[in-house]
């Protein structure tokens, strides 16, 4: 099997009684899988198309964890990965195996949050990297105080076993506010507003020291290898008119004079933004702040919104009132 016959991968994960909710490439052989069961309850995986590094994947997977969870699907490349097993994130599945505990997101041999009750009833997420990723995701949990901004605070770190710890924030996710079919398009623009002024103030906020720059060129190439990815899985037409007269434009704007550089988030979504019933705003997950154009943020956001509704999410109507 190829790169061309990502079809297929869907198939096979659905003989295992499991629906494919995201494929992340990593290679034109090589793809992080995002499952679910049909509890909702989370499986990750991955998918080589090369038999034999599956199988050496799947073995060291299943003897760095010790145990049996570990799933080889036989001769498709897919390997299943439940309960946080994962041969990088050495803690991950004992983090998820604690009483309490639950896996909020697993990209394997990358990053996973778990989210873990205390005995005292709060809520605590932890995130596990590499131990090459370490560095980066330290920096991301000293984010500057921003007025009228939650935050996480980090409740702890552990350098041995890679992991971050963060206090939960209060609200709720705004992607769940735009599922919400009870919740009144006018609170949906109210909430907008809310979001859009915390936005402004994070984009005032002063870098951290050491934030890394992003530019337009940098965004530019990141798009393009994402697009190229997807081409590679015969999802998008790398040559077509869409993709060759969208880059040109693109190039074009390059050669233009470039806003000026404010702090960004550069991961902004429905998922990385919180808001209470008094239209206090949180917001998450600082991995990949960095220095560049604040219409990043903007663009990466409003996409999500135009995402949703095409996902069935929301409607077009909801979409636009938070938009």
């Amino acid at each position: 099997m190829s790169s061309t016959d990502f079809p297929a991968v869907c198939d096979i994960v659905a003989d295992q009684d499991l629906v494919l909710h995201k494929a992340i490439p990593r290679g034109t052989g090589h793809l992080l899988l995002d499952l679910r069961r049909p509890d909702g309850s989370k499986v990750a995986g991955q998918w080589f198309a090369d038999r034999t590094r599956a199988q050496q994947v799947a073995t060291s997977t299943s003897r760095a964890c010790q145990t049996q969870g570990v799933r080889l699907i036989e001769a498709s490349g897919v390997v299943l990965q439940p309960g946080g097993a994962d041969r990088r994130l050495r803690t991950l599945s004992r983090l998820v195996a604690a009483i309490g505990s639950s896996l909020v997101a697993h990209r394997p041999e990358r990053r996973a949050v778990v989210r873990q009750t205390s005995h005292d009833g709060g809520v605590v997420f932890t995130k596990a990297v590499r131990r090459d990723r370490l560095h980066d995701l330290l920096p991301a949990g000293r984010s500057p105080a921003i007025p009228g901004v939650r935050l996480p605070r980090v409740l702890g770190v552990d350098r041995a076993g890679c992991t971050v710890s963060t206090e939960a924030l209060p609200g709720r996710l705004l992607h769940d506010l735009l599922g919400d079919s009870e919740l009144p398009e006018a609170s949906l623009t109210s909430t907008a507003l809310a979001v859009g002024a915390a936005v402004a103030r994070l984009h005032s906020a002063a870098p951290p020291m050491r934030t890394r720059p992003h530019d337009a060129a940098a965004e530019l190439s990141t798009t393009q290898r994402w697009w190229a990815h997807a081409a590679a899985y015969r999802l998008l037409d790398l040559d077509g008119p869409v993709a060759q007269e969208g880059f040109a434009a693109a190039r074009r704007l390059l050669t233009g004079p470039a806003a000026p550089s404010t702090y960004l988030h550069r991961d902004l979504h429905d998922r990385q933004l919180l808001v209470t019933t008094s239209g206090a705003v949180g917001i998450l997950d600082f991995d990949l702040a960095s220095i560049g154009e604040p219409a990043l943020d903007l663009a990466n956001l409003l996409v999500h919104l135009e995402l949703r509704a095409r996902q069935g999410h929301c409607t077009w109507k909801r979409a636009r009132a938070c938009g």
